[in-house]
């Protein structure tokens, strides 16, 4: 099962992938309910979510999924305290965390479930660093075992992130150079000022993301701008 989870992982170049190597066959492994990645700038003290596993039930009163992963979080003192002894994997009850202060994707693996984790800081270069965090929803249910297989499999975790950041860099790039084409093309076709407008919004929204921009003119006193 480990060869075959690290060819798997090898393999990987979209967090889909990442996902379903995690949740299919480290679980054969390791015996986990829900798996969490966090990925943090080494000179920041907040860090996002990665990813996250969908948690089943408990969830009332806790934001939404889509909401909790999207959102930049704050280390609290708990949660610092045990990724700083987390460069070996280790375990830890879950009721030991202040979860009044915790962060909601903290508290929602507990409403679904969650009793314990395995905490692993991945290996890799960079400046943005990860955490894999696997969920179990009984005590003592993870064991010295678990712990060997994850360290066994944490290298080819973070060359897979490696891989999904390189694929995604190609990604962007073979977009941004498609939207340029593109718009040398409409430029080229340009023949009213409604033309341009369009062309140039049109670029600015697919490059960069502004929904509204303007083109004004200088007047010969350097200063008054007229609209265009």
């Amino acid at each position: 099962i480990i060869l075959l989870l690290k060819c798997e992982l090898a393999k990987v170049k979209t967090q889909a992938q990442l996902m379903v190597a995690i949740d299919k066959t480290l679980k054969k492994l390791v015996n986990f309910s829900q798996a969490t990645l966090l990925s943090c700038q080494e000179d920041e003290s907040t860090y996002r979510i990665f990813f996250m596993d969908k948690a089943s039930g408990g969830s009332t009163g806790y934001s939404s999924y889509n909401e909790i992963i999207s959102c930049s979080y704050s280390f609290c003192d708990d949660l610092s305290g045990f990724i700083s002894k987390a460069d070996k994997a280790q375990i830890f009850d879950i009721r030991t965390f202040n979860l009044a202060v915790a962060p909601q994707w903290l508290k929602l693996n507990y409403a679904s479930g969650a009793r314990e984790l395995i905490v692993k800081n991945l290996p890799g270069a960079g400046d943005t660093k990860h955490t894999l965090i696997l969920f179990a929803d009984k005590l003592n249910s993870l064991t010295d075992t678990h712990i060997q297989y994850v360290e066994t499999i944490a290298g080819q975790i973070g060359k897979a992130i490696n891989n999904i950041a390189a694929h995604e860099a190609v990604l962007y790039k073979e977009h941004n150079k498609a939207c340029l084409l593109k718009f040398a093309t409409d430029l080229a076709a340009v023949k009213k000022k409604g033309d341009l407008e369009v062309a140039i919004f049109n670029i600015l929204d697919q490059l960069i993301g502004i929904k509204l921009s303007m083109i004004r003119l200088i007047e010969d006193d350097g200063i008054t701008l007229v609209p265009y």
